[in-house]
């Protein structure tokens, strides 16, 4: 008895092998499993970083909007010079450009995670399988690009464009701070967005431990 249940475990990863196309680019060890396995990690994996971004990107949107908020509480409080309202007015103003898109654009992992779900009545695993390859592969190839160096150049480039602004009215000094924190905080909101899926797809490409992601955790 004891050796037919080694020999059943044995023979478990043959019987799981994937019988649908691998993608391009993958390792041998990839085919080796199961399609359900491959589909089922996927998912977890656009499951687990969709909640983080939609944690970060709403984070944000709630940091942004208060900061501009308190930009436009210190008119009434401090008084309603024409200092002030360079200093807090263009404050507000250039504190909510940051919010624009972030209200018209949200991570693409969300878009690719929903979809990936709405597809769970296709009775096709194969088709579904391809369909989640391609979310996966998108979602990487795009948080790679948010990491990029002309990234964080804009970054800079649009905060040294807010020192510039309040100097055009003689406040070097409040230019110069809201220049540098709003580089910082641009720097801050570009490395917390969630980027997994970069990781997740060479660790699926390789086809290493699928079933140890089975599992998601905020």
């Amino acid at each position: 008895m004891k050796a037919l249940i080694v020999l059943a475990l044995a023979l478990a990863p043959l019987t799981a092998r994937a019988g649908c196309p691998t993608m391009t680019g993958a390792d041998a060890a990839l085919a080796m499993q199961g399609d359900d396995l491959r589909l089922a990690w996927i998912e977890g994996r656009l499951a687990r970083t969709s909640r983080r971004a939609k944690f970060w990107l709403h984070g944000w949107e709630l940091g942004l909007v208060s900061a501009t908020a308190i930009n436009l509480a210190m008119l009434p409080i401090l008084g309603d010079t024409t200092s002030n309202r360079i200093d807090f007015g263009l404050g507000a103003a250039t504190t909510i450009i940051g919010v624009v898109p972030l209200i018209f654009w949200q991570p693409r992992v969300i878009d690719d995670h929903e979809a990936v779900e709405a597809a769970r009545g296709t009775a096709d695993v194969c088709s579904r399988l391809a369909d989640a390859e391609r979310r996966l592969t998108a979602s990487a190839t795009t948080q790679a690009t948010l990491r990029a160096w002309y990234m964080h150049g804009g970054n800079v480039v649009l905060n040294f464009g807010v020192t510039l602004l309040f100097g055009a009215f003689h406040h070097w000094r409040t230019g110069i701070l809201s220049g540098v924190g709003g580089a910082v905080i641009g720097e801050a909101i570009i490395f917390s967005e969630p980027v997994d899926q970069i990781d997740d797809l060479a660790k699926y490409r390789r086809g290493v431990a699928l079933s140890s992601g089975l599992v998601s955790t905020f």
